[in-house]
């Protein structure tokens, strides 16, 4: 390139052509790879674009712009599948087989709600450059509040290994069943642990419950200087990440993925177990859930389990609906959810994101 005689620099357009052509074609071929992958490795690069567009915007005049391709697509899924159907839980007396087909297809459902809550990031929410709050994923439009929804998974149920099953069935079930739980020691060794001064069984102002009195090797160093890595027990792990290997009124729920002495159920707190629904409400930030298919689920019907977000304008974030509520409802606030229904009317509930797979 070389500046002319007016000053002017002979070449720049057909640069930022190129360039552009340069991006739009690299895009194309992330889209193109991200769109041909199987299921799980989708939902891990949908998860991390998220993240990572989110981490990368660029601050411009009157909002912020998101530079990272998106990674995200629209999964169709047949439920249940055969994991679902190997590995059904049937509460007890009600082992028939009909039940079995009926159970598998609703934890696979749920699975697929908690699943599209994970992949746009938990309701969690993140600080711009400017130090502001933000909680929008999906992108905003650039100068209005927008109902926007992507569609994680599109399925239908299989006829011949499900039953129909009541949207109520679906909200007792995700309502009562553990999903998730949170570990709420240190993580300072392999079977869990706190991170104190001194691991001997005296009080002083160690904050740390004295039951914790033996010593392993972990990496409290690294977390907080001078500490130690302890546990109650250095064989078990139960009580070392915050639960009981008895159940009392507090410790009610019972855990077998922490061993106990003996072999028995690990219990834990309310605080610690989430079931599929409090883990949408509340894991690691505010959610909802909604599921509205009428009269409920049949075999005969595409079904969408969607991501529901009132994202906020790009630029010149300034909505006088938006301002006057903030000031006579301080409290009343939109937070984002996951909402499940039928596919034929999603275009009727929100603005769908297609992502790196449009139909």
């Amino acid at each position: 390139m070389h500046w002319d005689k007016k000053g002017g620099l002979i070449g720049t357009i057909p640069a930022i052509i190129l360039v552009s052509l340069v991006f739009f074609f690299a895009l194309g071929i992330f889209n193109y790879v991200f769109a041909e992958v199987n299921d799980n490795i989708s939902e891990q690069a949908c998860r991390f674009t998220n993240a990572l567009r989110i981490g990368t915007s660029i601050s411009v005049v009157g909002g912020d712009v998101r530079v990272a391709p998106r990674g995200c697509k629209t999964i169709d899924k047949t439920v249940p599948d055969e994991e679902h159907v190997n590995n059904v839980l049937v509460p007890p007396g009600r082992e028939k087989e009909e039940n079995a087909k009926k159970y598998a297809t609703i934890q696979h459902v749920s699975d697929l709600a908690a699943r599209c809550w994970w992949m746009w990031l938990e309701g969690i929410s993140y600080t711009d450059k400017n130090g502001h709050e933000q909680k929008d994923v999906l992108d905003p439009s650039l100068l209005s509040t927008n109902n926007q929804c992507f569609i994680c998974y599109v399925f239908e149920l299989d006829p011949k290994k499900s039953v129909p099953f009541s949207t109520k069935d679906l909200v007792d079930y995700m309502s009562s069943t553990f999903h998730k739980i949170r570990d709420t020691s240190d993580q300072c060794s392999s079977v869990g642990g706190i991170c104190k001064q001194t691991c001997s069984n005296v009080y002083t102002n160690d904050p740390a419950p004295v039951r914790y009195t033996q010593e392993v090797l972990g990496n409290c160093d690294q977390q907080r200087a001078g500490t130690t890595c302890c546990v109650v027990d250095k064989s078990y792990e139960c009580e070392n990440r915050g639960g009981k290997c008895s159940s009392d009124g507090i410790f009610k729920n019972p855990f077998n993925g922490w061993s106990c002495k003996g072999g028995g159920y690990c219990y834990l707190a309310d605080a610690n177990y989430f079931t599929y629904t409090r883990y949408i409400q509340e894991y690691n930030g505010r959610g909802r859930f909604q599921p509205d298919v009428g009269s409920g689920f049949q075999s005969n019907t595409k079904y969408a389990v969607v991501f529901h977000e009132n994202t906020d304008p790009a630029f010149f974030n300034i909505n006088v609906y938006d301002l006057a509520t903030k000031l006579w409802e301080p409290d009343k606030k939109q937070i984002d959810g996951i909402e499940i229904l039928p596919l034929d009317r999603i275009s009727k509930t929100c603005a769908v994101d297609w992502g790196v797979a449009e139909p």
